[in-house]
C-alpha cells in the first residue's frame, strides 16, 4: 500500500480537461518521492468519480478549485466510507481562500504545500496548516510527470499539430497586481532562474520527446532581462511555447527574442475595451496599451490571443460597441470570451458593496470561466441583461467580420459570388456552385447530399452554398451578414438569423438536420446544447462533419477553430445523442457522422 494518494477531481465543465495537468500535484509528488514517501496519483480530470480509480491509502490528499470543491467533498466522503480511518487533506485555491468552508476535511492546507506535505505524512493532526511559501523555487525538484501529464493539444484552438504531446510548466509564482476580478496572489513574486527553467524544458524534451509547452505564469514578462535570458537558452532547443502576460509589460525587443526562442502565441488579458470598466476593476492598463501589445505580437510573427470578460462591474450596453471598435483596430489572431465569476479571494467577492453587487451565486458548481449563465448581478443590472450582453458580445467576437484574415477571405468570396449574381441572377444549382468550392469540399458536400432525406435544415449555413447543393429548405446562422448574402445567392431557400443553442423550430420539424463544419467554431461548452437542439428538431437523422484532429491540416488548425476534433473529442460528440445508431466515416482529413434516430 502507498503512503498517500494525491487526487485531481473531475473537470466536467472544461471542454478538454486533459490539456491542463495540475502542476501543484506534480510538484508535491516530486517532493514526496524525494523524501522516500510512497505516493500514487489518481487523475480524474476527464473521468467520473469512481472509488476504484483511487488507490487505498491511509492519507488521501485532494486539490480543488472552487468549481471542483463539490467533487472533492464527494471523493472525501467515499474514501471515508471505504475506510473510516482514512485521513483526508484538502488543498488548492478553494481551501486557500475559504479554509473556514472546508472543515469537513481532516486537514486544510492554506497556500503552497511543498514545505508541509512531508510533515503531514508524519503528523496528521495539524488541523489547518499555513505553510511558508517557497522562497527559492530552484530548490524544488522538477514536477513529476507521467504519460497522462501530456495532452494531444497544448490548449484548445492552439493550432499546434507539429507534435503529438504537449505539457505545462510554470516559471514564477505570484502576481504584484491587484485586479478586482482576480484572486489575490502571493507576494513578493518569486522567480525560477533562466537556467532552471531551460533545464526542465530540455529534460522534458529529451525524456518524453515533447517539444510544445504552455507557460502557466500569470505574467511571464514581469522581469524583461530574465525573459531575454530564458529566450537565449531556449532558442537552441527548438521548442514551441505560449505564455500569458500584461500588455504594459511587452515590447518589440522582447517579442523578437521570444519569437526566435519558439514562442508561437502570447495571451493578453484585455478583459474589456471600456476604459471605465478597466479603471473600476483596478486593471492599471489602458486600451491603447492593449492595442499596442497586440500589434507588436502580430507584427513579430507571434499570434496574439485576447481574453475578454462580460459581466464586469461598470459594464454597459456601450461596452459591446467599444469591443467591436477595438477588435477592428487591434486585429488579434485569437479571442476568448468568458463570463466574470466572482471567485473567493477576489476583491469583488470580499467587498461586493464596493462594486454595486446585488447577488452572488452560492452554488460553487457554477464557478467556472464559462458558466451557462451569470453568477453575479448588480443593483442596476439584472441577470437577464448580463446574459443578453454576453450573447451580444459572443456574436460580435465570433461573427468573424472584424478579423483581417476573415475579412480578406470574405471579400474575395463576395467578389466571386457577386460576379455570378450579376451574370446569372443567383448561384442555385451545382453547376455554378462547384466552381466556387475546392474539390475536397465538393466530396464532403456530396456525402451530405446523398444522406439528406425529406426536409432539410442546415445549422451554420454561412452563405447558403451547402443547403443549396443539398436541395434543402432552411438555413440558420448567427451572423446576419452571412444570412443577408445567402438570401441573395440562394433565393429558393429560407434563411434565418438564429442561435444553434436555441432553435426557433418545433420538435421533429425537419427530417434531416445537418451541421457541416460548424461545431469546431463553437466553444466546447456550447456544443452539447447545440447538439441537443439539433436532435430535438430532427425527425429522422442528424448529419455532422468536422475536421479531424490527427493531421496538421489547414482545416484542423484554422485560427477560427476552438478545438481539434481528436478521436476522444469525436467520441464526446457522439455521446451527446440519445440515439445509439451512429455511423462514423473518415475522409480526406474530415470526420463524417450520421446519427439515425
Amino acid at each position: 500500500m502507498v503512503d498517500i494518494v494525491l487526487v485531481q477531481p473531475p473537470n466536467s465543465q472544461l471542454s478538454d480537461p486533459t490539456t491542463r495537468w495540475p502542476l501543484g500535484l506534480a510538484y508535491l509528488e516530486a517532493v514526496l518521492l524525494k523524501a522516500g514517501v510512497k505516493v500514487a496519483i489518481a487523475d480524474l480530470r476527464d473521468k467520473e468519480i469512481d472509488l476504484a480509480l483511487i488507490p487505498e491509502a491511509p492519507i488521501v490528499g485532494i486539490t480543488a478549485t472552487t468549481g471542483e470543491i463539490l467533487a472533492a467533498r464527494e471523493i472525501a466522503s467515499l474514501v471515508k466510507v471505504r475506510n473510516s480511518k482514512t485521513i483526508t487533506i484538502i488543498g488548492g485555491t478553494h481551501a486557500t481562500y475559504l479554509p473556514e468552508a472546508c472543515r469537513d476535511f481532516d486537514t486544510i492546507v492554506v497556500g503552497e504545500a511543498e514545505q508541509v506535505i512531508v510533515d503531514l505524512i508524519k503528523n496528521t493532526n495539524l488541523g489547518t496548516a499555513y505553510p511558508v511559501p517557497v522562497a527559492d523555487l530552484d530548490m524544488l525538484p522538477f514536477p513529476a510527470r507521467h504519460s497522462f501529464s501530456f495532452s494531444e493539444t497544448l490548449f484548445e484552438g492552439a493550432g499546434y499539430g507539429r507534435g503529438p504531446m504537449a505539457t505545462s510548466i510554470i516559471t514564477s509564482r505570484g502576481c504584484p497586481f491587484s485586479c478586482a476580478f482576480c484572486q489575490d496572489k502571493p507576494r513578493p513574486v518569486r522567480f525560477r532562474s533562466p537556467e532552471n527553467v531551460a533545464g526542465e524544458i530540455k529534460q522534458i524534451r529529451d525524456e518524453w520527446n515533447c517539444s510544445h509547452f504552455r507557460l502557466e505564469d500569470d505574467s511571464f514578462t514581469l522581469k524583461p532581462e530574465r525573459v531575454l535570458d530564458i529566450c537565449r537558452l531556449l532558442e537552441p532547443l527548438k521548442v514551441h511555447w505560449k505564455c500569458h502576460t500584461r500588455s504594459d509589460l511587452f515590447d518589440r525587443d522582447m517579442a523578437r527574442a521570444m519569437r526566435l526562442a519558439g514562442c508561437d502565441e502570447v495571451g493578453f488579458g484585455v478583459e474589456s475595451a471600456d476604459q471605465r470598466v478597466l479603471n473600476i476593476v483596478n486593471k492599471k492598463e489602458t486600451i491603447e496599451e492593449h492595442m499596442r501589445a497586440i500589434r507588436i505580437a502580430e507584427d513579430s510573427g507571434i499570434k496574439a490571443k485576447a481574453f475578454f470578460m462580460t459581466g464586469l462591474p461598470g459594464e454597459t450596453d456601450e461596452t459591446i460597441n467599444l469591443t467591436r471598435d477595438f477588435l477592428e483596430r487591434a486585429q488579434p489572431s485569437k479571442i476568448i470570451l468568458s463570463r466574470f465569476t466572482p471567485y473567493p479571494g477576489s476583491d469583488v467577492w470580499a467587498n461586493p458593496a464596493k462594486y454595486g453587487v446585488a447577488w452572488i451565486d452560492p452554488d460553487f458548481s457554477h464557478y467556472w470561466n464559462f458558466p451557462q449563465a451569470t453568477t453575479i448581478t448588480y443593483g442596476d443590472t439584472p441577470a437577464e441583461v448580463l446574459n443578453k450582453r454576453y450573447n451580444q458580445l459572443y456574436e460580435v467576437l465570433w461573427s468573424g467580420e472584424w478579423t483581417s484574415q476573415e475579412a480578406k477571405r470574405q471579400r474575395e468570396q463576395l467578389q466571386r459570388y457577386f460576379s455570378w449574381v450579376e451574370k446569372e441572377g443567383h448561384v442555385e444549382g451545382p453547376t455554378r456552385i462547384d466552381t466556387m468550392v475546392k474539390p475536397h469540399q465538393v466530396a464532403r458536400m456530396e456525402w451530405l447530399k446523398e444522406r439528406c432525406v425529406g426536409t432539410v435544415l442546415e445549422i451554420g449555413c454561412n452563405f447558403g452554398i451547402i443547403i443549396a447543393w443539398c436541395q434543402g429548405q432552411v438555413g440558420i446562422d448567427l451572423n446576419p451578414h452571412n444570412i443577408a448574402l445567402a438570401r441573395i445567392l440562394a433565393p429558393k431557400r429560407k434563411f434565418l438569423v438564429a442561435d444553434a443553442r436555441d432553435l426557433p423550430f418545433r420538435d421533429g420539424e425537419f427530417d434531416t438536420v445537418m451541421l457541416p463544419d460548424i461545431l469546431e467554431h463553437l466553444f466546447w461548452a456550447d456544443v452539447p446544447p447545440a447538439l441537443k437542439e439539433a436532435e430535438r428538431v430532427a425527425h429522422r437523422k442528424v448529419l455532422i462533419t468536422v475536421p479531424g484532429g490527427e493531421a496538421d491540416t489547414p482545416e484542423a488548425t484554422s485560427f477560427k477553430h476552438t478545438y481539434l476534433a481528436t478521436p476522444k473529442k469525436v467520441q464526446a460528440i457522439g455521446d451527446q445523442f440519445t440515439s445509439k445508431k451512429i455511423v462514423i466515416e473518415r475522409k480526406e482529413g474530415f470526420v463524417l457522422m450520421e446519427v439515425i434516430k
